[in-house]
């Protein structure tokens, strides 16, 4: 676990974020990511250390004043989070976050839906992923931020109001590819250079998931 720890800040600092544009020395962050990312696995032992958790505790170091207060932070927002049991694996929960997005996407995206159906494409090859990550690997890291403060408002029902938008911009383009592209399109999440964020912003509040709770 070490290894893989100490791998995945390696390329955070080297590749993920241009830490020269906070003015941060890559020594000194990858220093206190480290911290966080020790203390943070020693703290919650049930929780099974994966490249997610480094990624997001890159996130709350960038927007903390030091390491304790990023850790604090972090904690609080993932606490019983949607994202961390999908970590955990728990696989009841899992199952039933995944059945209700299946059936939100037969609600508000019948074609679609048809089509993955007909493909045998279900949530579980790219929605887990999603949750998972806090859809870090999703999307730019301003636009991230905007996601998570929104978040923290309207809870966990926003997360699949974020995923719902997601698949109805990427619709068309599904509509037209094979089970092999459409799985790597949406765990890979090319979308990210190609959607206008205005647009991806007026998309995701027309989707009101409120009267699903």
């Amino acid at each position: 676990v070490m290894n893989q720890i100490i791998n995945d800040i390696l390329k955070i600092t080297n590749t993920k974020y241009k830490l020269e544009r906070y003015n941060i020395p890559p020594e000194s962050f990858a220093h206190s990511l480290f911290k966080i990312i020790r203390i943070f696995t020693l703290y919650r032992q049930d929780i099974i250390y994966s490249k997610e958790i480094a990624y997001i505790s890159t996130i709350f170091l960038l927007n903390s004043e030091n390491y304790y207060q990023a850790l604090v932070n972090m904690v609080n927002f993932i606490l019983d989070s949607p994202g961390i049991k999908f970590i955990q694996k728990n696989e009841h929960f899992i199952k039933m976050r995944t059945s209700f997005f299946k059936n939100l996407i037969s609600k508000y995206l019948p074609r679609l839906n048809k089509h993955f159906t007909k493909l045998e494409i279900t949530p579980e090859l790219y929605f887990n992923r999603w949750i998972s990550s806090f859809f870090i690997k999703a999307f730019p890291y301003d636009v991230l931020l905007k996601l998570w403060a929104n978040y923290i408002v309207k809870g966990e029902v926003f997360l699949f109001e974020i995923s719902l938008t997601i698949l109805k911009i990427q619709e068309n383009d599904c509509l037209g590819l094979a089970y092999g592209k459409i799985v790597s399109n949406l765990r890979n999440i090319p979308f990210k250079v190609k959607y206008n964020e205005e647009n991806f912003f007026n998309q995701l509040y027309k989707c009101d998931l409120s009267d699903n709770r």
